[in-house]
């Protein structure tokens, strides 16, 4: 018997051209799928350009409809007033509008309006029914004095209101403290207020206010007809706020760029915040005529709030009359 035949092992070439045809086999499909996760790399930052122009769109309209919001808000606040510390005589009366009304016009509004008739301001006292709509307590904190909204038939009376508050509303006692400044001849800070009373802000203006009331850089902040002013405390100016819901300090570092310096003539509405008014100096003295005159309300004399009034009359106005 003859032997078997065995194979010989292939040729070291050999070998080496087929694992040179087996890469280039892998290198042409590598390349060809890399390629094609190329071209869906492509389609999908297209996508996502599309997508985030889209959703930058979509926030600047819900930005915008905020906006749109807090200042439609804020229009329908600027009939009323927030007033604190002025306590319900009788717990049970706190849920009569009617009862609330008397008292805010007998404690904050009556004084007022004493006062600018002995100006000749206006003609003569309404009554609380003329002037204010309604009346009614917020929710406080337990043994805490509830806020009070009261709400005007005209704007131009609560602008009165505010335009005279200082000289004629009813003051604290000042303290030894401040009796002592006075006797001294040293500069005192003005008498507080017996009923503070603000104007009534949305919660975003409220919120924003006491953010650039806090911090370092501004002075002090207050509000104006709804709108927001600031000084810094390297500046005496006055600077309007153009939008609240920039951040606080895309708000501060915004003032020298665009907005045109104001006159410090009139005074803060509104203080910052407690905290803030007691470490800050206050800044009432910018305005040097603290004297209401005819001539700083030329639009009130011409237009009087209470000159529709009867001196007899006594039902109040339908809930739109005398809205402005």
């Amino acid at each position: 018997m003859t032997g078997a035949r065995h194979k010989s092992p292939p040729k070291k070439q050999d070998q080496d051209a087929n694992l040179t045809k087996l890469l280039e086999e892998i290198r042409a499909e590598f390349s060809t799928k890399m390629s094609h996760f190329e071209s869906l790399l492509k389609e999908s930052q297209k996508e996502v350009a599309v997508l985030k122009t889209a959703m930058e769109e979509k926030e600047r309209e819900v930005s915008n409809i905020k906006v749109r919001a807090n200042d439609q808000e804020q229009y329908m606040r600027s009939w009323s007033i927030r007033i604190l510390n002025l306590a319900i005589p009788r717990a049970q009366d706190a849920s009569d509008p009617d009862v609330v009304m008397r008292l805010v016009f007998s404690k904050v509004l009556e004084p007022i309006f004493r006062g600018a008739m002995q100006q000749n301001i206006i003609a003569f006292v309404p009554r609380y029914d003329q002037v204010l709509e309604t009346a009614h307590i917020l929710p406080a904190k337990p043994n805490q004095t509830p806020p009070i909204i009261a709400r005007f038939y005209s704007r131009n009376t609560k602008a009165l209101m505010f335009r005279l508050k200082k000289e004629f509303a009813p003051k604290l006692d000042p303290t030894p403290a401040q009796s002592s400044q006075t006797r001294s001849k040293t500069k005192a800070a003005p008498p507080r207020l017996a009923v503070p009373v603000y104007e009534d802000l949305t919660t975003h203006h409220f919120r924003k206010m006491r953010a650039l009331a806090g911090d370092s850089q501004v002075l002090a902040c207050w509000s104006v007809a709804g709108q927001l002013r600031l000084r810094l405390s390297n500046d005496d100016k006055v600077h309007k706020v153009m939008n609240t819901f920039d951040t606080v300090d895309a708000i501060i570092a915004s003032i020298p760029q665009s907005q045109n310096n104001q006159p410090t003539s009139q005074p803060p509405t509104r203080p910052t915040s407690r905290s803030a008014s007691s470490r800050r100096p206050n800044n009432s003295s910018s305005n040097p005529n603290t004297n209401v005159t005819t001539d700083s309300i030329p639009s009130l004399l011409s237009n009087n709030p209470f000159s529709t009034l009867s001196t007899t009359s006594s039902p109040a106005h339908p809930p739109q009359a005398g809205m402005t």
